[in-house]
């Protein structure tokens, strides 16, 4: 399998050869709904928009940003009364939780598509 070059959000290069050995960086990852609402809110700028798109409460969507910044020990917005800018971490990690989402998203549909 043909070896690729990818860099993360500290553009350390890591070798993908298709497997990923999970066991030599063991990490408690944050629930799944946490990084979507993650997404939502940096992409829109807005707990309220992210609350509209993901079809919930703008409480939820403030409860799994608190849980998500509480995981991290790090705030990853900037509060404003007219919506959210990222801060510096969160603008390095909303590069790489995209990037993740989309590749669970295009794994998930390729598996439903074949087992259809």
């Amino acid at each position: 399998m043909k070896s690729q070059t990818v860099t993360s959000h500290t553009n350390a290069p890591l070798e993908m050869t298709g497997v990923i050995d999970t066991q030599s960086c063991p990490v408690r990852y944050p629930p799944i709904q946490a990084l979507k609402a993650f997404e939502a809110v940096a992409r829109l700028k807005s707990f309220t928009g992210a609350a509209r798109e993901l079809y919930l409460t703008q409480s939820a969507v403030t409860h799994q940003i608190r849980r998500f910044e509480e995981y991290l020990d790090a705030q990853l917005f900037h509060r404003q009364p007219n919506g959210v800018e990222l801060t510096e971490l969160g603008r390095a990690l909303y590069r790489d939780i995209t990037v993740g989402l989309f590749i669970i998203g295009r794994s998930l549909s390729e598996a439903r598509r074949q087992a259809a």
